[in-house]
């Protein structure tokens, strides 16, 4: 019983000892080292991967917008029958469609959101909003 006392107390005596008196030296320096190698190796082949998809994406949109540029079939009017034509009015009516339906959309949703959040919490409108929004996300 004795003996036991004495195991009991070394180990409740070890447990209070400093960090630095507990652990394996050459233990922790091998798992430091291996884990600076191992993020070594990660951060190079991030860089190695940004590198090569940066490349791409700038050659892409340099290459890309010259061709545009140099394409007339985006920059010109819609030309007469049976001509070749441009797409201009095309372009610019489907990028007037977008932004007036967002000048006009975009308020009333916020609008009803704050409604149906401050003042119908408990109606059927705010529940049915709030499950149709929570299947939406």
């Amino acid at each position: 019983m004795e003996k036991q006392l004495m195991r009991s107390a070394e180990v409740s005596l070890n447990h209070g000892a400093r960090f630095e008196d507990r652990y394996n030296k050459s233990l922790y320096n091998k798992r430091r080292f291996v884990n600076k190698l191992g993020l070594f190796f990660a951060i190079s082949a991030m860089a190695f991967g940004l590198f090569w998809l940066t490349w791409i994406l700038v050659t892409l949109f340099i290459e890309g917008f010259q061709a545009l540029l140099d394409m007339p079939v985006f920059l010109t009017d819609t030309p007469p029958p049976q001509t070749e034509g441009g797409l201009r009015n095309a372009i610019v009516g489907s990028i007037m469609l977008a932004f007036s339906g967002l000048f006009i959309g975009a308020p009333v949703g916020m609008m009803a959101g704050i409604y149906l959040a401050e003042f119908a919490q408990g109606s059927w409108l705010g529940k049915v909003t709030r499950f149709l929004n929570d299947i939406l996300l």
